[in-house]
């Protein structure tokens, strides 16, 4: 891929953040040949499609990476920013997370005894 978007001050706030993680994985998106997400989501499996074109690269320990535009077309990945991790939306972690207690569950009503 060719990478565009490297300034000094992302560079900088990467390094400060990112430690180690940016330079390393800077090195391998200039390497990389992936023809559509699936393809690079098998070699970044952390990383997240955060709609359209844009994805996040999760770089340090706490979440925090890189934002990027993707072109598949063109070969072309444009840096953006240093982001936070992104957030799941609260509706999904409230369907996953576990009740508190087994009996705490509903049970469907019985049909067959109404009429």
């Amino acid at each position: 891929m060719k990478v565009i978007g490297i300034t000094p001050l992302l560079r900088g706030e990467a390094d400060q953040k990112c430690g180690s993680g940016f330079r390393a994985w800077i090195m391998e998106a200039k390497r990389g040949t992936w023809g559509n997400w699936a393809e690079l989501l098998l070699r970044y499996p952390e990383a997240i499609r955060t709609g359209g074109d844009e994805a996040h690269f999760p770089l340090a320990a706490d979440g925090t990476g890189i934002r990027t535009m993707i072109f598949f077309k063109t070969g072309l990945m444009r840096l953006l920013r240093i982001a936070p991790a992104p957030v799941a939306p609260a509706t999904a972690a409230r369907r996953t997370a576990p009740l508190s207690h087994p009996h705490n569950q509903r049970q469907p009503h019985d049909l067959s005894k109404t009429l």
